[in-house]
């Protein structure tokens, strides 16, 4: 079976630096969720408190109706998979695997069948009798998923499971994890400083900064309408742009006005200054026209897409990611007008901490 996970007002500190000051969190039965943020943001501390390895300072963590904030490690039923395998270099795929069950005394009839079966689960049942030294990263990541789950674990744990991977094994291993996940519907609580992995990976994402959760939702809303400029800025690539907000329309300081109509319910003053944060594809580039007025300093290709510095005068030079066209390029050092796409910007207030449009989530729930 598996748990939900509720963080009721979780306080951690190391003497007298405090790493997480007040966090509240639902994860649900059943997800896959993620933890995002940078090194230091107190992610992985979150997920040392819940596997029982760091202390609890205030608040309580619930597994299910249980408060687990007393109990020890080894009576929690979690399991975890750590950055660099921590499997036994001295015992094959079988043994490793077993490892956990017969710790619990588990029949040794029910250790075959248990540990075969997850084996071909994670799809390295050809390497049962195999020493880790002769294996990929990746095969050793497997055998570590797999001796962590085959003890069928309330709740599943992983801390960067994939960061000692090259960027290919990546790829196919974060989606067996994935695949993995669904099939066996285990709450899963998965950490990573890697944007695209998390949006890739994640039935919610959790970004984190200086331990304090700053959105919670799913991939799509996290991207398309982050909660503030960190959100903004850390989930992939946002350009921020000052511009002047008045009745529904915003204007660029060259003149460009542009309305709006996904403006949420609180509105900034009128006359106010607003942050407009555009991801680099959402630009429409064109050699004239209405648009914010710049010059190409300098260009990318880089296969399907070219990426473009335009430098606008008002702001720093501009991120642009445009399809590749040859019938459509731009050369350095031409006169160009940026347009973009209106439903998908952000606005933000000065210091970047409210978005005003319609459609922000933040599901701590």
């Amino acid at each position: 079976m598996s748990v939900a996970v509720t963080c009721e007002h979780l306080v951690k500190k190391y003497g007298d630096n405090t790493i997480i000051p007040d966090l509240s969190v639902k994860i649900r039965e059943g997800e896959f969720f993620t933890l995002l943020g940078p090194s230091g943001c107190g992610k992985t501390t979150l997920l040392r408190m819940m596997i029982g390895f760091n202390s609890i300072e205030g608040g309580r963590i619930l597994f299910g109706d249980r408060v687990i904030n007393q109990v020890p490690v080894n009576k929690r039923n979690v399991g975890m998979v750590f950055q660099n395998y921590a499997i036994f270099p001295h015992m094959s795929t079988f043994q490793n695997v077993a490892f956990g069950l017969r710790n619990r005394n588990i029949p040794r009839p029910e250790i075959e069948s248990r540990v075969d079966a997850i084996l071909h689960t994670v799809h390295i049942e050809e390497l049962r009798d195999r020493m880790p030294n002769r294996m990929s990263g990746g095969q050793q990541q497997r055998i570590a998923l797999a001796r962590a789950i085959v003890i069928e674990p309330d709740l599943l744990l992983m801390d960067e499971p994939l960061s000692n991977l090259d960027a290919k094994l990546r790829i196919e291993t974060r989606d067996a994890i994935k695949d993995i996940q669904n099939k066996t519907g285990i709450t899963t609580v998965y950490v990573t400083h890697d944007q695209e992995e998390a949006l890739a990976i994640s039935d919610r994402i959790a970004v984190m900064k200086d331990g304090v959760i700053q959105q919670v939702g799913a991939p799509q809303n996290i991207y398309g309408r982050p909660a503030n400029r960190f959100v903004a800025t850390f989930i992939g690539r946002s350009n921020l742009l000052e511009a002047e907000f008045d009745r529904g329309t915003v204007t660029f300081p060259d003149g460009f006005r542009v309305p709006l109509d996904t403006w949420g319910d609180e509105l900034p003053p009128a006359g106010s200054k607003v942050l407009v944060s555009i991801r680099p594809e959402e630009f429409i580039v064109r050699g004239d026209g209405p648009g914010i007025r710049g010059t190409v300093r300098s260009k990318v290709f880089l296969g399907p897409n070219t990426h473009y510095q335009v430098e606008t005068g008002f702001s720093p030079p501009v991120e642009v990611i445009m399809t590749s066209d040859q019938q459509g390029e731009f050369k350095t050092g031409s006169p160009v007008t940026l347009d973009f796409v209106r439903h998908k910007v952000n606005i933000f207030d000065p210091e970047g901490r409210v978005n005003f449009l319609k459609g922000v989530q933040n599901e701590l729930e």
